[in-house]
């Protein structure tokens, strides 16, 4: 039907086939079979253009979709949810009306300021949850919301207030009180907002409300007034003394005993319970209990216990007494960390010989040191992560040494094959070397997984080369959950790492394995992964290792019919223009091979294999070949490969070519900050002013990037100086130094104020 090739047309954004169908006198308000609105459709694009010409060839702005009572499309809401202000705008003048549905709390909600603006102006009525939407969202937004509402009666304003409390708006609280809040208005739990305050840990509002009138007596549906809340913060009760408007000094007092002894009970109860989990957990084990424990482990635990337990008539208190006395706590840390110091330099000898051992060799001098710093991490809750990282090193190693010396059945048991399979996933790489000296490298676990599977599952590429090394089988399929799956099926799904892929195919992996439902390993990775970028360079990669396209599924179909259903799926999704680029790329790649050898070279220049860029030119790649992620010069310039950038340019490059988001290589160049490139280009003839589709040039980039040298290179070279950008998402307008200023406020590196210094010298001011 004529409609549906409109709305092709439409997702394509193929302007000139649009204007051809609408010649043909479409019905622009006619659905599809899908229930599809061209108008709706065209929105979803962002493509203003397209919206302005269907609304001049009569679509109605006010058409919508009513999929349930709560469900309504319409082209207003769709372009609110992106933040499209300039299609609202053009919906707008076109006679949308702003006021059938609650399009402004929609706005809010979104944070869209710029729509927000657009539909205030158009007359939208400001409701309260409209204001509720803004205070949530933006301060700047609910100034601009409240400033239309009017006047605002105390009730409203007192749930305003809480509402403010509970997002922690309080810089709002102030306006909202001289509207008339009343301070001690309650929430659904019966809290004002000074318990809100309070629960949340917020002193700085405290005596803003104190002076506003807050009853520090209040009592929630907990049972709690701020008074209670406060009572462990010195400085709210401060601040409750001199500012309350009450007298409750002898409230305070109250509540600060009963805090106290609350205190005091809380620290014996924690006490016992970490006693008694010590005791459990770590209690010396009997001869015939600690048959494979390691020796000096269970000595440190008895140093310990001899300490804590023996030498105490009630050895919980005196657990509590040593943990709760600073001093104590630090004489039991050193004393501990010197005895296990001693009990591990003793053993160590005893271990068995191999890289743990020799590591624990050379800690041996500074075991007390590492001990010492970890114990006072954990006993004086000083957080130290090293310290921790260090002790656990240590008894990791000490583990591994004692584990070596263990008997083969236990090694080759289920349980302990699972400690191989907790290692992979961990990235151990110390402690797997050790273990691949008794376990069988292609062993299957519990769950069907072999260590290979797991390491390329995980995109571990040092993992996955000492297990290849050690003779695993990259082509050893799955069971159970990854029944028919191989390492390279998995490493493919998971994250496409082309090292880990040359790794497998390097040893053997068979690039045609078809798993149970007989999809090829290229067959899994366009339909895992056909939205990403990334998988051109995979097809590359995989089709020159030798993948064949012909092989067909269970269900008889090839990789390109694959491919073909996934764009047929997806055609008019608007949400996903990108990845239907990508695979229409797909599509040209499989069915021609003069567009493979120009993929090939854009994935050459990227990875900087000059070679490869000299040999596909030879055989007739195109050197300005446009694929949907760039020609070749700019994925050069991407990945600052300065030889291949000049090689091409010497062999016909244009550097003036745009990608399809109209970005020319300049522009990619001023990203990178790379100064050489920069000026190789301009030398090369690149045009300094250029824009892509957003309005960047390069000068904004550079100056973006805090790249002082490359702004005064492109000032040099006739850069406009006032470009300008507009940012719909916050509805402003900037220009360079606004970009320089905004990033040298959150780095400390001197290259942005340098970027600033320059601009503004330059004679630019801010917007």
């Amino acid at each position: 039907m004529d409609v549906q090739k409109l709305i092709d047309a439409i997702a394509q954004e193929s302007i000139e086939q649009i204007n051809n169908l609408l010649k043909q006198n479409i019905d622009v308000n006619q659905l599809n079979d899908y229930e599809e609105l061209p108008l709706i459709c065209a929105v979803e694009t962002e493509n203003s253009k397209i919206v302005k010409i269907l609304i001049e060839a009569g679509a109605d702005v006010n058409k919508y979709l009513d999929r349930s009572p709560h469900h309504i499309i319409d082209p207003l809401s769709h372009a609110i949810e992106t933040h499209n202000s300039n299609i609202v705008q053009l919906l707008v003048n076109a006679g949308a009306d702003v006021k059938r549905y609650d399009y402004l709390e929609q706005a809010c909600n979104e944070n869209a300021t710029g729509v927000v603006k657009t539909i205030l102006r158009a007359g939208a009525t400001v409701t309260t949850e409209a204001l509720m939407a803004a205070l949530q969202t933006n301060r700047k937004l609910f100034d601009t919301v409240l400033e239309q509402y009017g006047s605002v009666d105390a009730k409203l304003a007192g749930k305003l207030l809480i509402e403010a409390a509970e997002y922690s708006s309080w810089d709002i609280i102030p306006t909202l009180l001289q509207k008339g809040a009343d301070v001690n208005t309650r929430n659904e739990y019966g809290e004002t907002a000074l318990h809100i305050a309070l629960k949340n840990e917020y002193v700085s509002p405290v005596k803003m409300l104190l002076d506003a009138g807050a009853d520090v007596t209040a009592v929630d549906d907990y049972d709690l007034t701020p008074i209670k809340m406060g009572s462990d913060i010195p400085e709210v009760c401060d601040l409750i003394r001199l500012f309350s408007k009450k007298n409750v000094a002898e409230e305070l007092k109250q509540c600060e005993q009963e805090q106290q002894q609350s205190e005091k009970e809380s620290q014996q109860i924690y006490a016992t319970r970490q006693y008694q989990q010590l005791v459990n957990t770590y209690k010396p084990q009997t001869p015939q209990q600690n048959t494979n424990t390691n020796n000096a482990h269970n000595n440190m635990y008895q140093q310990m216990f001899g300490m804590l337990h023996n030498q105490a008539k009630d050895p919980i208190q005196n657990f509590f007494q040593t943990f709760s006395d600073p001093k104590k706590c630090q004489e039991f840390s050193d004393n501990l960390s010197k005895n296990m110091a001693n009990q591990y330099k003793d053993t160590i000898e005893s271990l068995g010989d191999g890289k743990p051992k020799q590591r624990l060799q050379e800690k041996a001098p500074h075991l007390e040191q590492i001990f010492s710093r970890a114990m006072g991490s954990i006993f004086n809750e000083k957080e130290d992560e090293k310290a921790i990282t260090d002790m656990n090193n240590v008894m990791m190693d000490m583990f591994s040494s004692t584990f070596s010396s263990l008997g083969d059945k236990i090694l080759n048991s289920a349980k302990d094959l699972d400690f191989l399979t907790k290692t992979i996933i961990c990235n151990d790489v110390n402690n797997l070397e050790l273990l691949l000296e008794k376990y069988d490298v292609n062993a299957v676990n519990t769950d069907g997984i072999t260590p290979l599977m797991l390491s390329c599952y995980f995109g571990y590429e040092n993992m996955t080369k000492i297990l290849l090394d050690c003779g695993a089988n990259p082509n050893v399929a799955g069971k159970e959950c990854f029944a028919g799956e191989t390492p390279l099926t998995m490493a493919v799904e998971q994250h496409s790492n082309s090292m880990i892929i040359a790794m497998l195919m390097e040893k053997g992996a068979n690039v045609h394995h078809q798993n149970l439902q007989g999809n090829t390993v290229l067959m899994k990775a366009i339909s895992m992964r056909w939205h990403d970028p990334i998988i051109l360079g995979l097809i590359v990669q995989l089709i020159d290792l030798g993948a064949d396209i012909k092989l067909q599924n269970n269900n008889k179909k090839t990789v390109q019919q694959i491919t073909a259903d996934i764009l047929q799926k997806n055609i008019r999704r608007s949400d996903i223009n990108t990845s239907i680029l990508i695979l229409q790329e797909i599509q040209k790649i499989l069915s021609d091979p003069q567009s493979l050898n120009n993929l090939r070279l854009v994935c050459a220049a990227y990875k900087g294999h000059i070679e490869k860029v000299k040999t596909l030119l030879e055989k007739g790649a195109m050197v300005n070949y446009i694929s949907c992620i760039g020609t070749a010069l700019s994925n050069a310039v991407m990945t600052q490969q300065q030889g291949i950038i000049s090689y091409l340019i010497d062999h016909g490059a244009n550097v003036n070519l745009a990608d399809q988001k109209k970005t020319t290589s300049l522009i990619e160049a001023a990203t990178t900050g790379n100064f050489a490139i920069v000026k190789l280009l301009i030398d090369a003839g690149a045009v300094v002013n250029c824009r892509d589709e957003e309005g960047v040039t390069p000068l904004l980039e550079a100056a973006a990037g805090g790249y002082p040298d490359i702004v005064q290179l492109l000032i040099d070279h006739d850069a406009n100086l006032h470009d300008q950008i507009f940012d719909d998402r916050y509805c402003r307008t900037r220009n360079a130094l606004n970009l320089a200023q905004e990033n040298a406020q959150y780095s400390n590196e001197t290259r942005f104020q340098e970027t600033v210094q320059l601009l503004e010298s330059a004679g630019l001011n801010a917007l």
